[in-house]
Parts: structure tokens; sequence; C-alpha cells
């Protein structure tokens, strides 16, 4: 016959070890969601890495298009103080001047008169020059007289020489189609 005390020990000991059980399984359930809540914080941490690498990218891109717009800036500042430069020239001395290939050839005539605007013109081979700046019209850019200004392959006018000097409008060993930016400051 069992002795009830030992049988009350084997319960107890018994609910022990389910209780035991109950709580490590708690533990393992506890671990699981730790390590669940872990996995979750690794994809946010890795989202925010990527979120984080997306905005420098962006800070970036940004930084070049601020760049390309203050270079343009600083490009337009340069041509507004060229324009300047040229418009000082005029004033400073009362003569108009027509500029070639961004060399100065100052007008002849003493007709020149003193009020101007500005223009800039692409001349092509073989392009009538004065039809170009007054459709229709072939006055000296400078004392508006009447002339015939060709365009040469030489790169000359041809009856200009009574107003400005003649000046090569294509430097040599340079194909002869290429277009001339010419700046005219003209009354």
């Amino acid at each position: 016959m069992v002795h009830p005390g030992t049988e009350l020990a084997g319960v107890e000991a018994l609910a022990r070890t389910v209780e035991e059980q109950e709580a490590l399984a708690r533990t393992v359930e506890e671990q699981a969601e730790l390590a669940q809540t872990v996995e979750e914080q690794a994809q946010t941490v890795e989202e925010l890495a990527q979120t984080v690498k997306e905005e420098a990218r962006t800070v970036e891109e940004e930084a070049e298009v601020a760049q390309t717009v203050e270079e343009l800036a600083q490009t337009v500042e340069e041509l507004a103080q060229t324009v300047e430069e040229l418009v000082q020239t005029v004033e400073g001395t009362g003569e108009v001047k027509m500029v070639v290939g961004h060399r100065p050839v100052r007008c002849q005539s003493p007709l020149a008169g003193k009020s101007f605007s500005l223009m800039v013109l692409r001349l092509l081979k073989g392009h009538n020059f004065m039809s170009m700046l007054h459709r229709g019209g072939r006055k000296c850019v400078c004392c508006r007289e009447r002339f015939l200004g060709q365009v040469q392959l030489s790169g000359e006018y041809s009856g200009l020489q009574q107003h400005v000097p003649v000046l090569p409008l294509v430097p040599p060993k340079q194909p002869t189609n290429i277009q001339q930016t010419v700046i005219v400051l003209y009354v």
C-alpha cells in the first residue's frame, strides 16, 4: 500500500513538471515573438536604409542640378558682362562698332551715329550680309549708306572697304560651311 504522503509528493512533482513545461512553452513563445519583433525591426532598419539611400541620391541629383543652374547663371552673367562691355565701349567713344567673331571693327565713316541696338547673327557662306540685317535693305550698319555686302568664300566682305576694314570671316584651315556668330552694334 502506497503511503498518502508519497502519493501527494508525486502529484506535486508532476504538477511542478507540468508548470515548468508550461513556463518553458511560454518562454519559447515569447522568444518566437521576440524573434519576430527583431525580424520586423531588421526589416524596418533595411527600409530606413533604403530611404536614406534614396534621399542621398535625391540630394546628390539636386546638388548636380544646382551646380548646372549655377554654371548656366554664370555663363549668362559672363555674356551679359560681355554685352555690357561692348555697350560701354560704344558709349564711351561715341563711335559705332561692329563685332565680327568677337573682334571689334570700327566704322570709318564720319557719318556714324551714336545711337545703337544689339543684334546677334549667324552668317553662312554665300548669304547676303546686309539683307540678313535689314530684310531687303542693304545699308551700312554704321552710317546707313547703301552698298552690297556679299559674304565670299574667303570670308571677306566685298563692298565694305569704304566702311569697315576687310576682315576674314572664316579663319584659314577651317571648313567654309562653319556658322560664324556675329554680334552687330548698329545705329
